[in-house]
């Protein structure tokens, strides 16, 4: 399948979000939005990491030259980039009074639970489910200013940019599917 690029500059990287000595604010304009974008990114470090080792271990004994191998490896790095962006966002969070680190470890476990009883296709399916899920939630937030707003907050660069490389891998994990006959 055709993969699509992200137009979106690696300067919305983690490096632009607001520091921890920034006032307290609704940079999504209301509290809701906000809240909603804050709470998706508290799930977004584990859930980073089962998607990256679901597709490591789907990846197996392809050539390392095979157009999907290297999708796969884009992927990884991109996931990687999102997972450090967000325990950044999650980190100022925190630094506001946020207490995070007991969900954070909650969601953790309950991923890593599940994945100890599952195959490497059943957890590449779980990722799909994932990328699928966050991909269609991304090009809802890029397309509709109601959901995350038009602003030049640093916490909306972080999210466009991240939202923009979900949508234009979503489809490296139903490949990799594919590819391993699971379906």
């Amino acid at each position: 399948s055709k993969r699509l690029r992200s137009s979106q500059p690696m300067e919305f990287l983690p490096a632009q979000t607001a520091p921890a000595s920034a006032p307290s604010f609704f940079w999504n304009e209301t509290p809701i939005r906000t809240y909603l974008f804050d709470a998706l990114s508290l799930l977004l470090p584990a859930g980073e990491a089962f998607v990256i080792d679901a597709v490591e271990a789907a990846i197996g004994p392809m050539p390392a030259d095979a157009a999907l191998a290297q999708a796969c490896r884009e992927l990884v790095a991109e996931e990687q980039s999102h997972q450090r962006a967000h325990r950044q966002y999650n980190d100022r969070l925190a630094a506001r009074g946020y207490d995070l680190a007991p969900r954070e470890r909650a969601i953790a476990a309950d991923l890593a639970r599940i994945s100890a009883g599952l195959s490497v296709d059943r957890r590449l399916c779980l990722a799909a489910a994932f990328e699928h899920i966050t991909a269609t939630i991304a090009r809802a937030a890029l397309r509709d200013p109601a959901l995350l707003a038009p602003s030049g907050a640093p916490q909306c660069r972080t999210w466009r940019w991240h939202c923009a490389e979900e949508v234009a891998h979503v489809a490296v994990t139903h490949d990799l599917l594919a590819h391993r006959k699971v379906g």
